[in-house]
């Protein structure tokens, strides 16, 4: 037989006296499992908070720091440098004024040996930090939440190291080469050039050195009766104030006048540096005593060979320059490797009609066998001559310590 159904007043006694039983249920039921809810979020804000209040440990760390310093230094050359590189453009395009002066070259100037290699470690640090900056970010072991770092990750500053000191060990040795090579554009308190005694004018590269003039008669400035052997005061070859005479009337002479000269390069290294020219530059044009006496006595030292180059003056004007022939080898030239020194002989050959008389200085054109710049150079020194004839022409000669006239 099936049950029947209970109806009516029992049912609803029933239902009432089991309701609070399961209401209760329910509602602990339900007020568990907003509690753990609850709970879930408060641990989840905790961890959050926690989470945001502590840093990452990879920036404390060292390598972090500097992590985040070459990041910084990326950005701000980043923001700098669209600002500069216009500026620069437009100073080489003359729209901007260029600087009337840069303290940094002036302290290069004051520090050529420091100032390279604090600027080569700057160079090296800056170029490292470039490179940091693009590495991942470091990050720190934080329990099982972070990732843990890849073996790709571990080698990176190894990498870095390595980079560094192979640059490091580039610019050594870079130093070291240019201190042995030692270039001409080397400065000398690195490079350690040896130090040129120079004696006579010179410029950065060419030292010229007044030796002796080379003449068969002296003209006598004074009054022949106050020169004499013990008073010294006779003219004197190794006197560039000397002034030389030259009859132009007599076909064969017994010496050429010729002014001799020691020439020095002063570079201690490199290519050797060719004498393209050597002229003769007419300074004055001076009037010719009367009467013209002076003093014949053969030359001590008379200069047969070397490197001898030979000038006619024809009466030029004065400031004219007048390129001479190198006579040992007419059309090419004299070269002094570096630190040589070697004579170099200036002939005047007159070829006048009038009696003259001549002011000349010596003017040399060089350049380095590697280099395509010319430089020119007047020692400074001037020399006189006189060009006479046979009327204005009074010869002395020395007798017991006297000038005495001669024939």
């Amino acid at each position: 037989m099936s049950k029947k159904q209970v109806k009516g007043p029992t049912a609803k006694k029933n239902r009432a006296k089991t309701s609070p039983a399961i209401q209760s249920n329910t509602e602990l039921s339900s007020t568990n499992t907003l509690g753990k809810s609850e709970a879930s979020r408060n641990q989840s804000k905790d961890s959050t908070s926690s989470a945001v209040a502590t840093p990452s440990t990879g920036n404390k760390t060292f390598y972090g720091q500097v992590y985040q310093l070459s990041k910084s230094a990326r950005k701000y050359v980043s923001k700098k440098l669209p600002l500069i590189v216009p500026a620069i453009f437009l100073m080489l395009l003359g729209f901007r004024p260029l600087p009337s002066s840069i303290p940094l070259l002036n302290i290069v100037e004051a520090h050529s040996v420091a100032s390279p290699i604090i600027g080569a470690i700057l160079a090296v640090v800056f170029l490292a930090a470039m490179f940091i900056s693009f590495l991942p970010e470091p990050r720190g072991k934080n329990d099982d939440n972070t990732p843990k770092h890849s073996s790709r990750w571990r080698i990176r500053p190894l990498v870095v190291a390595t980079g560094m000191s192979t640059a490091s060990f580039v610019i050594s040795s870079t130093l070291l080469v240019i201190v042995l090579i030692r270039p001409a554009w080397c400065p000398n308190t690195l490079c350690f050039f040896p130090q040129i005694s120079t004696y006579g004018p010179h410029d950065t590269n060419l030292e010229v050195d007044f030796t002796a003039i080379q003449s068969p008669s002296y003209v006598l400035e004074n009054a022949p009766s106050m020169y004499s052997l013990s008073s010294k005061n006779l003219p004197r070859s190794d006197d560039q104030k000397s002034i030389g005479a030259i009859r132009i009337d007599v076909r064969k002479l017994s010496s050429p006048y010729l002014v001799a000269f020691n020439i020095h390069n002063l570079r201690s290294v490199g290519f050797s540096m060719i004498i393209e020219q050597v002229a003769l530059v007419v300074e004055q044009l001076p009037s010719i005593p009367h009467p013209l006496n002076v003093w014949s006595q053969p030359p001590s030292l008379v200069y047969q060979s070397g490197n001898l180059f030979s000038v006619t003056y024809g009466g030029q004007d004065v400031h004219a320059v007048l390129p001479a022939t190198y006579v040992p080898l007419p059309g090419e030239h004299m070269q002094l490797k570096p630190v040589e020194t070697d004579s170099l002989l200036m002939r005047i050959i007159p070829h006048v009609i009038a009696a003259t008389a001549l002011r000349f200085s010596l003017q040399i054109t060089y350049r380095f066998a590697n280099e395509s710049r010319r430089y020119t150079f007047n020692p400074g020194y001037v020399f006189e001559v006189v060009f006479a004839k046979t009327p204005n022409w009074n010869t002395y000669h020395l007798q017991d310590g006297q000038l005495v006239k001669g024939e």
